[in-house]
C-alpha cells in the first residue's frame, strides 16, 4: 500500500483573500452535477475505479460527514474544472483540479475558500489527507501553511 500523510492547518481569525482564475463561476452542489464531479474526481484517481453515479451519491446521502454547503465546484466555458468537498468534521476530502488547468491558481482559490467557510464555523483547523508520492498537492497544501502531523500506510 502506498504511503499517506495527514496534514493540518490551524485556522486564523482573519480569512484569506481568495482570488479566483479569469473565468472561473462557483456553482452550488446537487444531485444533477454529480456526475461531472465523479468523472473529474475518477480521473485523478480520487475515488475507486468503476465508482458508478447512483452509489456514490446514495453513500453521500447516508453519511452524516456530508453537506453539500462544504462543496465548491468551479465551473469555466468548457465545464467543470474543479471540486473541493470537505466534511462537518473539518476534514477536506476531495480538492482537485482538471489536469488541463493546473498551475492557474484555482487549487488554491478551492481551498482558501473552503479554509474561509471552516473559519466562519468557528472552527480551529482543518485536517485532510494525501498519497506521500503527490508532489504537487503537498507543495499547494505547504503554501498555504499546512504542516504534516504524520506518515502512515493503510
Amino acid at each position: 500500500m502506498a504511503e499517506c500523510i495527514l496534514m493540518r492547518k490551524a485556522l486564523p481569525l482573519a480569512y484569506a483573500p481568495v482570488h479566483w482564475p479569469p473565468g472561473i463561476e462557483l456553482r452550488p452542489w446537487n444531485a444533477g452535477r454529480a456526475q461531472a464531479v465523479l468523472a473529474l474526481l475518477l480521473s485523478v484517481q480520487q475515488l475507486e475505479a468503476g465508482t458508478q453515479v447512483v452509489s456514490w451519491l446514495q453513500q453521500l446521502a447516508h453519511d452524516a460527514e456530508f453537506d453539500p454547503r462544504l462543496c465548491r465546484l468551479a465551473y469555466d466555458q468548457h465545464g467543470l474544472v474543479g471540486f473541493a468537498m470537505g466534511w462537518t468534521s473539518s476534514f477536506i476530502r476531495h480538492l482537485v483540479v482538471r489536469t488541463d488547468a493546473r498551475q492557474q491558481g484555482l487549487g488554491t482559490a478551492l481551498l482558501h475558500d473552503l479554509l474561509n467557510v471552516y473559519r466562519y464555523r468557528d472552527e480551529g483547523f482543518v485536517d485532510l489527507t494525501l498519497l506521500a508520492d503527490n508532489t504537487d498537492a503537498l507543495r499547494l497544501y505547504a503554501k498555504a501553511g499546512m504542516i504534516e502531523v504524520r506518515r502512515y500506510t493503510p
